[in-house]
């Protein structure tokens, strides 16, 4: 196969599972996503792994769900960074006012 035709064959489920996982389907960013079984794990178990037009029809619906695209949003990191401030700053001021608890009992 030369390397400008396009591979036409159903991708394995490790490819369709990396694909989801590095955000090339459309449906999340970019991010590993451990699984306690991964895609096709509980058929290849059982003495059954997916057929070339199971997994062709998986990645054709991964595809299509969002259009292939990758997201076009950026994740929220301000509203993220806000909880952790919030958290220190309690931790601080609870540590505080037990350090100030105990030397007055003292």
């Amino acid at each position: 196969m030369a390397h400008d035709e396009p591979d036409t064959r159903p991708p394995t489920t490790a490819k369709l599972k990396a694909d989801i996982d590095a955000g090339r389907t459309g449906d999340k960013v970019p991010a590993g996503d451990p699984a306690l079984a991964p895609l096709g794990t509980d058929d290849e178990a059982a003495g059954n792994p997916p057929a070339a037009k199971e997994r062709a029809m998986a990645a054709a619906h991964e595809q299509g769900r969002f259009g292939g695209a990758p997201p076009s949003h950026k994740p929220d990191r301000e509203g993220n960074r806000s909880v952790v401030y919030l958290i220190v700053g309690l931790a601080l001021v609870t540590g505080i006012v037990v350090a100030g608890a105990g030397y007055l009992l003292s």
